[in-house]
């Protein structure tokens, strides 16, 4: 062992648990009633009809935000290895807002928007005295298609699917071997600058056959 290293003692977030996870909903969307005479009128014109989901959220891969659970964590034991291992029951809530569009023949013909919940169950290692507000949520991955196969009952079918990232957290003081550290020097040359290629100096034309009269 390196006699240089020392007990070190850091206050870092620990981690307890951290998983990867996917959500599914398939939800039949009624057309407002107002936009149903639009729809009629595309169709029996022959034009075809599609229609397309966005999330109106923020960038939601760089977002990390306490989780929105519903109820209580659940506690529970579960056995690992002959060792009991603490965990809760966690019901956890996504809300959004979808912008849904309309178009025929690639014309927009209307949009609305229409709130989204979705809410399901998730096991984790939680042990007390942590609770909801050590669960860090993160959405990786948010897909929405629609299907206009029942248009006929002016309703669309909606398939959602969230892939979400959950960590479980706490601040903790670890104790670590380590030694000190300082800078290093600057010993790597900075790489010369160059010019962009559309500033190079260029070839000057061929001299003219004729000659200039002095």
């Amino acid at each position: 062992m390196n006699s240089q290293l020392r007990e070190t003692y850091i206050r870092v977030p620990k981690l307890y648990d951290w998983v990867l996870t996917t959500s599914y909903a398939r939800i039949p969307v009624a057309v407002p009633l107002h936009y149903r005479a639009m729809v009629h009128e595309a169709r029996e014109a022959g034009l075809r009809i599609s229609v397309q989901c966005i999330q109106g959220y923020e960038p939601y891969s760089l977002k990390e935000i306490t989780c929105r659970t519903c109820r209580p964590i659940r506690r529970t034991t579960i056995y690992h290895a002959g060792n009991p291992v603490p965990m809760g029951i966690v019901q956890r809530l996504f809300q959004t807002t979808l912008t849904l569009l309309f178009f025929a023949d690639c014309e927009l013909l209307f949009e609305f928007e229409l709130p989204l919940e979705l809410e399901d169950e998730i096991v984790l290692c939680i042990p007390e005295p942590l609770d909801q507000d050590n669960l860090v949520c993160r959405i990786v991955d948010f897909e929405c298609t629609a299907q206009t196969g029942l248009l006929y009952d002016d309703k669309v079918v909606l398939h959602v699917f969230v892939c979400h990232e959950i960590r479980v957290e706490a601040v903790a003081v670890i104790e670590i071997m380590a030694q000190a550290c300082k800078p290093r020097p600057n010993f790597l040359p900075a790489p010369p600058q160059l010019l962009p290629l559309y500033r190079m100096p260029t070839s000057p034309p061929p001299s003219c056959p004729l000659q200039v009269q002095t």
